[in-house]
């Protein structure tokens, strides 16, 4: 892992083990659904959780995903159309200045990323309908 990566897992790793409170690692791990071994390469920052781990951390611990990496304490910023015009407004700018390669690498890594958040959540949709429905099957009249 590079530097800051390095550092980001150990910071990580931290709020990781102070979210689990007083479950056992291997009880916490399979709540997010991971083995063990794994959860403990975050825990002891050796790794740094992919998105997907840290949603679901959020998820079991009623927190939204910046609280677990920055704490819970951290609150979104209240006048988020503010921002998100600045940030709108900001990026367009600095568009502008960009040759038309650039812009194509910037277009193929934003598919990307995007192509990967909307697999992640539909992945997490399916996953919290099938419980339901194995919920349905197990308590229905029978």
């Amino acid at each position: 892992m590079r530097g800051s990566h390095v550092l980001m897992a150990a910071h990580v790793g931290r709020r990781f083990r102070e979210l689990r409170g007083n479950f056992k690692q291997y009880e916490f791990a399979r709540r997010l659904g991971v083995n063990q071994t794994q959860y403990n390469r975050y825990e002891q920052g050796k790794r740094l959780p992919p998105d997907e781990i840290i949603i679901r951390v959020a998820e079991t611990c009623g927190l939204e995903p910046e609280q677990v990496i920055w704490g819970e304490g951290y609150a979104a910023p209240q006048n988020r159309n503010s921002d998100l015009q600045s940030l709108i407004d900001s990026l367009s700018r600095l568009v502008r200045l960009l040759d038309a390669e650039t812009l194509e690498d910037l277009y193929v890594y934003l598919k990307e990323k995007s192509d990967h958040t909307y697999k992640l959540r539909r992945d997490l949709l399916l996953s919290a309908q099938n419980a339901l429905d194995r919920i349905r099957r197990e308590t229905g009249p029978g």
